[in-house]
């Protein structure tokens, strides 16, 4: 059933080297959203850490 998945930062790897057009903004688009999500995460841990200080 899970044969044919990977993660979103393999994806982006993978496929950005023959990427063109509207392929290749949806693969950057991607990257945006997975770095937001990052900084998010980031954000909520830092506070979550300074509370428990």
């Amino acid at each position: 059933m899970t044969d044919g998945v990977r993660t979103l930062t393999a994806n982006i790897v993978l496929e950005l080297g023959y990427a063109e057009g509207l392929h290749r903004g949806a693969l950057i688009a991607t990257a945006a959203v997975l770095f937001v999500f990052i900084l998010i995460i980031t954000a909520l841990v830092s506070v979550i850490r300074s509370r428990s200080k």
